[in-house]
């Protein structure tokens, strides 16, 4: 009862396209294949361990294993129709990904991953 809207609109400050990333985030592409590469944030490494398994190694380690939350999709995989799924294991210098077929679990070396670590 005692709240009075404004009847102006609010200043605007900022452009729509600021974006604000936490600090210690990392955010990213990794591709897939023999030499994996990582674009976006810098202080992450990719490689292959195996068949549809990859690391994201961090410059800086965290203190725990779940000081970040990880988001993660597929890119590019041909045929688009293939289910694909993603599993993800978060360790305090390193996260792992494991990337197959959803109908058969065969490993998927094609395509990419953009992945988006938050800082908790």
């Amino acid at each position: 009862s005692n709240f009075n809207p404004p009847t102006t609109a609010l200043p605007i400050s900022g452009t729509g396209s600021t974006t604000y990333t936490p600090p210690g985030s990392l955010l990213g592409e990794m591709s897939l294949g023999t030499n994996p590469t990582w674009t976006g944030t810098t202080g992450v490494t990719a490689s292959k361990i195996a068949t549809g398994h990859y690391r994201t190694t961090f410059s800086s380690s965290y203190t725990n294993s779940t000081d970040y939350i990880i988001t993660t999709s597929m890119n590019d995989y041909v045929p688009v129709t293939t289910a694909v799924g993603i599993g993800v294991s978060r360790f305090t210098s390193h996260a792992d990904f494991f990337v197959n077929r959803v109908s058969d679990g065969v490993g998927i070396d094609t395509g990419s991953l953009a992945i988006d670590l938050y800082k908790k």
